[in-house]
């Protein structure tokens, strides 16, 4: 999926009015997947290498592959949602509340925000497959669908996808009532209904 809707679907899953640290940890868990991405877009784009060189050439070269493979890996992401959920345990057994908004719930729902990003990405992923039981295997799934491949249902994911996104988008709207928040969520909707429309308005002949 797109990040935009990882991070989403983390905030609605996970993000609580009033649980300000782990409401962000749901948000920086559905981004945190696809952070080296980025990191290396921006480096690659920064040191003179056109768009075509980046995601045709670069983007299949090492460490791109093995990097990818981490911050997507079900092993290590399932190490650090252990690691929460004993803290949070611990926590609980010293005297604290459960469902109080510690440090090791929030790395819980980091955890959780982030394989629910890598389990989506398993699923939806073909040619661009990661490692995910990096460190354990090099093995990749090709799915048969893609989430962005026409060849291989992109189209009609990339339609469930928007649907998807502002259904989430609408469920933050609703639950949060801080003005940021909404409007981020408000912008969300307006981009996922913008895409559609834009081709709508560019069919030939089309008329309002």
């Amino acid at each position: 999926m797109n990040t935009q809707t990882h991070v989403l679907l983390g905030a609605a899953l996970f993000a609580r009015a009033g649980l300000p640290a782990q409401s962000l940890a749901a948000v920086a868990g559905g981004l945190a997947p696809d952070l080296p991405l980025y990191a290396f877009f921006v480096g690659a784009r920064t040191a003179g290498y056109d768009n075509a060189a980046v995601f045709d050439v670069l983007y299949w070269r090492e460490p791109m592959p093995t990097l990818l493979g981490a911050s997507h890996s079900f092993v290590l992401l399932g190490l650090l949602l252990a690691g929460g959920l004993l803290w949070r345990r611990r926590a609980a057994a010293s005297g604290g509340r459960a469902n109080a908004d510690t440090p090791g719930a929030a790395l819980t729902v980091f955890a959780l925000a982030a394989l629910l990003h890598a389990a989506s990405d398993f699923l939806l992923h073909r040619d661009d497959a990661h490692m995910q039981f990096w460190p354990l295997s090099r093995w990749t799934f090709a799915s048969p669908v893609s989430y962005w491949d026409p060849a291989h249902f992109g189209t009609w994911w990339s339609a469930a996808e928007a649907l998807l996104g502002i259904a989430c988008a609408v469920v933050v709207w609703r639950r949060f009532r801080h003005l940021l928040v909404r409007g981020l969520a408000g912008l969300a909707i307006a981009m996922y209904a913008a895409v559609p429309l834009y081709f709508v308005l560019s069919i030939p002949g089309h008329q309002m």
